[in-house]
């Protein structure tokens, strides 16, 4: 009686399958994904590389398929940080009540600061607070006590405004507040 397989493919186990042998001097078999990277996403993904990349990369339209990025060396980014090329810092000194000192330059077309510390030290003796500033609409209040300071994490970010500076002002005239902030430039 001859063998019959339980499939048209001729397998019938695992046990009675054939190995496949590639010669060697075959190119080798290209393995990939059914959909593009900024295609509407469908199927099951495959790949599960990243792409290395020194700044952000452009915005995919909502429920495409992105690529996973990392920064130069391999190291996965994930919020609230970005690739290193996107962190920011400025300080500055504020000293007249409700005038505007820029703090950190607007961020370009398109793009906006996530602002996440705040450092104040108040060189006066008065006391006074500090304004953050989004372009020129207050959007958070740090103390600065006469001869001391404050430090503040944001968690999540401060998103700031698209293209506008972030500005810092004190509401009371002091004689030297100085000012800093970081984050990091996204879209």
């Amino acid at each position: 009686m001859a063998y019959q397989p339980a499939n048209t493919n001729g397998q019938a186990t695992m046990a009675n399958s054939s190995p496949v042998v590639v010669a060697s001097d075959q190119t080798p078999l290209p393995a990939g994904g059914n959909v593009a990277a900024d295609a509407v996403d469908s199927g099951n993904p495959l790949k599960v590389g990243a792409i290395a990349s020194s700044s952000e990369p452009a915005a995919v339209a909502n429920a495409d398929r992105a690529n996973f990025y990392t920064d130069l060396v391999g190291k996965h980014i994930v919020l609230p940080f970005s690739t290193p090329e996107n962190f920011g810092m400025g300080t500055a000194t504020a000293s007249a009540a409700g005038t505007s000192v820029s703090v950190l330059a607007a961020a370009g077309a398109s793009t906006r600061w996530y602002l996440t510390g705040a450092s104040v030290w108040n060189k006066s003796v008065t006391n006074t607070g500090v304004e953050v500033r989004d372009g020129s609409t207050t959007v958070w209040y740090l103390a600065a006590p006469g001869r001391s300071g404050s430090n503040h994490a944001w968690n999540p970010p401060l998103r700031m405004t698209a293209n506008t500076a972030v500005n810092a002002a004190v509401n009371v005239a002091a004689a030297s507040a100085y000012v800093s902030f970081s984050g990091y430039k996204g879209i």
